[in-house]
């Protein structure tokens, strides 16, 4: 019989599912939070990552009757290292705050 090694932390990317022992490579992601906010008269944007495909339009609100804020769209996600993410703003601004779990 042999005993593997290797991560056994079953919410990680890299789990082992057959790892008996746990060798200390188990990856754990970054907690990610983006705001984005048009800057015209619209805004689209597109965020792609593994795991993760988010696209949305965005208009602000311009109505002098109603006092309210601009349409503003928050995304949270975990990001893995070493994964690529990629976004495609159009006409909007994009604030990322990073937290470490």
């Amino acid at each position: 019989m042999t005993l593997t090694i290797g991560c056994t932390n079953p919410i990680s990317p890299n789990f082992d599912v057959w790892a008996f022992f746990d060798d200390g490579s188990c990856l754990f992601g970054t907690q990610i939070k983006l705001e984005v906010k048009a800057t015209g008269s619209w805004g689209a944007y597109q965020v792609e990552g593994p795991g993760l495909y988010y696209n949305g339009v965005l208009m602000p609100f311009n109505d002098a009757d109603v006092v309210h804020e601009d349409d503003v769209h928050t995304l949270y996600f975990t990001s893995w290292p070493q994964a690529a993410y990629t976004g495609d703003p159009k006409f909007v601004l994009l604030c990322l705050q990073i937290f470490p779990v």
